[in-house]
This record gives structure tokens, sequence and C-alpha cells, in this order.
């Protein structure tokens, strides 16, 4: 379970921080950048994650206690992953100075 929730977190977190670097590519200020990662790439996580969710979070209401957790699990990682990626990630960017 940790390995499939962990993968789809970390290729969220690498979709934000390849679009913050395109920005800043582009020339734009740190704050300017992250607002612009926030229009194109948050709103990419955002749906894609909500997609996943919706697929792995009918799993529990399973009977068989192996999908129940799995779709409990994974959907309590997803949830978390939004949370950090929007929220962490760019508190964690503004501190290192990125």
């Amino acid at each position: 379970i940790f390995t499939i929730a962990f993968g789809i977190a970390v290729d969220d977190t690498i979709h934000f921080l390849s679009k913050y670097k395109l920005e800043r590519n582009k020339g734009l200020a740190p704050e300017e950048a992250l607002k612009e990662t926030y229009i194109g790439a948050g709103k990419a996580i955002i749906v894609t994650s909500i997609i996943l969710l919706s697929g792995f979070l009918p799993l529990i209401f399973s009977s068989f206690a192996s999908t129940f957790y799995l779709g409990l699990l994974i959907s309590f990682s997803l949830f978390c992953a939004i949370l950090a990626d929007l929220f962490l990630l760019p508190f964690l960017m503004r501190k290192s100075g990125l």
C-alpha cells in the first residue's frame, strides 16, 4: 500500500516542482512563479487526485478486510499528499529560498 500511495504522492510533487522551475526559468520572481505554479499545476494536482480518490474510495465498502484497508489507507494517503503538495511544499520552498 505504501509504494502505491508514495508513488502517486511523489508524482504530484515532481509535477509541482517542475512547473515551478519552468516558471522561474521564464524569469519570474519566486512569489510570482509560485502563483503561476498554483494556477497551472495546482489545478492538475487537485483534479488527478480527486479522480484517484474516486477510484480508491469505493473500496472501503468492501466486506473483504484487505480490500477495505487498501481503499482506506490509499485514500487517506492521497488526501494527505494533496495537503502536503499544496500547503507544505510551497511553505518549505519559501523557507529554503527556492
